[in-house]
């Protein structure tokens, strides 16, 4: 494999879980593709999840922003359709925040950590 090149076991959880790391690359090539992640019952029967990137000011990701739903409330039209763009739409005021307050190397905020 191009991506890891080590050997890694796959453990299956539901029928939707990853099983190989071909299947694991394509995935991930198409959450680059896209700019978010679904993931769609692959830990748990019944739970989505969709993740979208917090970035810096260099554009690097340094978190995610994500929600999880219920696969019997939330189709994967929808979550893709009003979901993710209300995620991303979220994760931009973040994205303006970070770049409008740069925190300097040792020097806390108040509030953080």
């Amino acid at each position: 494999s191009t991506l890891f090149p080590y050997t890694t076991l796959f453990r299956s959880y539901t029928p939707h879980t990853v099983e190989s790391m071909d299947e694991l690359e394509r995935q991930l090539d198409a959450v680059r593709r896209m700019g978010y992640a679904i993931n769609d019952q692959q830990m748990t029967n019944g739970i989505r999840s969709i993740a979208v990137p917090i970035r810096d000011n260099s554009g690097t990701t340094v978190a995610a922003l994500g929600s999880i739903v219920n696969a019997a409330s939330w189709t994967l039209k929808a979550i893709r359709g009003r979901l993710v763009p209300e995620l991303r739409q979220v994760a931009e005021q973040i994205n303006e925040d970070l770049r409008a307050a740069p925190i300097r190397a040792g020097v806390r905020r108040k509030g953080s950590l």
